[in-house]
């Protein structure tokens, strides 16, 4: 856990919120129990009014979702 609180483990995690931060859309990916967490991340940035999408399939149904995907 040490390397969590490192100037540079800050550094880089403020630099992909702020990446996420600038995205007009978050994707996020997740299969077997780590749908569930990507489900509720996504839950949570819809309820901060951003635009986000779930990819929780496999085969043609993770085919389906990537179509939504379109720009």
């Amino acid at each position: 856990m040490e390397p969590l609180g490192t100037p540079a483990f800050r550094q880089n995690a403020l630099d992909a919120v702020g990446v996420l931060n600038a995205a007009g859309r978050i994707v996020v990916f997740g299969l077997g129990p780590t749908a569930h967490l990507a489900a509720y991340f996504a839950a949570r940035l819809r309820r901060k009014g951003r635009r986000q999408a779930v990819l929780d399939r496999t085969g043609i149904g993770l085919a389906d979702q990537l179509l939504d995907l379109a720009p």
